[in-house]
């Protein structure tokens, strides 16, 4: 009687979409790359190590040619406005303007109050002797002897 073990099996990517937990001790096989884990019966298959022998990791390849450049995606909603920036410098004085016409006479305003008395004058020149009339008091004199 022969008797046939066969292993649960799937691709890299296969294993690593399922996710499952292998029972304690069960082997689990990527057909792609012919590594292997073995099941704890409580760790999900991408947090389980390989299993096996491996050798030291070699030196990094180089680095592959850039891919096409993707589609623009669409343009993000506006932020928000920044804070006001500093005032700048005072800007030069412009040109003078035409001069505006003449307004209106105002109202004419109260009188003042009177100035002081100003110094008296020099004396003026004597004048022009007048001629020669009756002695007043001989007039004097006939009013009271109620003469006229």
């Amino acid at each position: 009687m022969t008797v046939q073990i066969q292993l649960r099996r799937g691709t890299a990517a296969q294993w690593t979409s399922a996710n499952p937990t292998l029972a304690q001790g069960e082997l689990g096989l990527e057909t792609d790359t012919g590594q292997f884990k073995v099941g704890t019966g409580s760790t999900a298959w991408t947090s389980l190590a390989y299993g096996g022998i491996q050798g030291v990791t070699g030196a990094t390849g180089a680095t592959g040619t850039n891919g096409t450049i993707g589609v623009n995606g669409q343009t993000g909603a506006t932020g928000a406005t920044g804070a006001t920036g500093l005032t700048g410098a005072t800007g030069a004085t412009g040109l003078t303007g035409l001069t505006g016409a003449t307004g209106a006479t105002g109202l004419t305003g109260a009188t003042g109050a009177t100035g002081l008395t100003g110094a008296t004058g020099l004396t003026g020149a004597t004048g022009a002797t007048g001629t020669n009339g009756s002695n007043a008091s001989e007039f004097i004199g006939s009013l009271m002897l109620g003469g006229m």
